[in-house]
């Protein structure tokens, strides 16, 4: 690695730009899980992911420049993933060091692509360009290896939801914080909601894996679903309201927690 790109990657911009990623990140969280409030009371049709909450936030009255700001810390968060990418999580070695890296070059890439649809919302009159899971899922299952590639991305949201499901039990994101520069309430705080907001990630990481090797096995691509069609599995069963309000308080508290890594991330 060339000494540019490191002292690049150690710049406090990017750190500075990291924070400002995490409560970005926290705010389209907490849209997303008002969005699914809305659903669980009957006040809206169906749930919707990142895309939506975009599209939501751009209807409030100061929408352009929530969506300017929104796309600058998505912007950021994405950078510092790939600082994380190339020079690794701070203070961690290993296989947990490895697996940051590479989950951090596929959060880079998503949360890209999320600033990349906001720009073009701002400067599109009809928004990005759809990227429907049925739609990206059909797209690869047509490939020689399609099957087994969606297999595979299913099997990694499982893998993704079982890290999830760690960390929520073991609240092993608190390594993840400057727990010395925090007070005991903030600490208290950073534990409740980091415990439930990860048990809510749990719930949809392991519903998107599901229908994705359900989508492939059965060469279905409308089986396959996104955070938005996680959601409206969850709505859809018997009690599924309630279910659905339960995880909709686990995402807001997740965006909570974003807020406060915001704050006291290592970096």
């Amino acid at each position: 690695m060339s000494g540019s790109v490191r002292r690049g990657a150690h710049s406090p911009w990017v750190k500075r730009l990291g924070r400002v990623g995490f409560f970005a990140k926290g705010l389209l969280y907490a849209v997303v899980a008002l969005i699914a409030v809305e659903v669980a009371r009957g006040e809206r049709r169906k749930a919707q992911a990142e895309e939506g909450a975009i599209t939501r936030l751009a209807q409030e009255s100061v929408g352009e420049v929530l969506l300017v700001l929104l796309a600058i810390g998505l912007a950021g968060y994405a950078l510092w993933r790939v600082r994380i990418a190339i020079v690794g999580p701070p203070g961690e070695t290993g296989a947990r060091a490895t697996a940051e890296r590479v989950g951090s070059v596929v959060l880079a890439i998503a949360y890209a692509s999320l600033c990349v649809y906001t720009v073009r919302f701002l400067t599109e009159s009809e928004g990005g360009e759809s990227t429907e899971p049925d739609t990206v899922t059909k797209t690869l299952l047509d490939e020689p290896y399609g099957v087994a590639l969606v297999i595979a991305i299913g099997l990694v949201m499982l893998a993704v939801a079982a890290y999830e499901a760690h960390k929520a039990l073991t609240r092993g994101f608190m390594d993840d914080l400057e727990t010395s520069r925090m007070s005991p309430r903030a600490r208290k705080l950073a534990a409740i909601t980091g415990s439930a907001g990860h048990g809510a990630l749990t719930v949809t990481s392991t519903l998107v894996g599901v229908f994705l090797i359900k989508a492939a096995v059965e060469h279905e691509p409308r089986e396959a679903v996104g955070l938005d069609g996680a959601l409206q599995e969850v709505v859809d069963q018997d009690i599924g309201p309630v279910l659905l309000g339960v995880v909709a308080a686990g995402l807001l508290t997740y965006a909570a927690f974003c807020f406060i890594e915001s704050r006291y991330r290592r970096l």
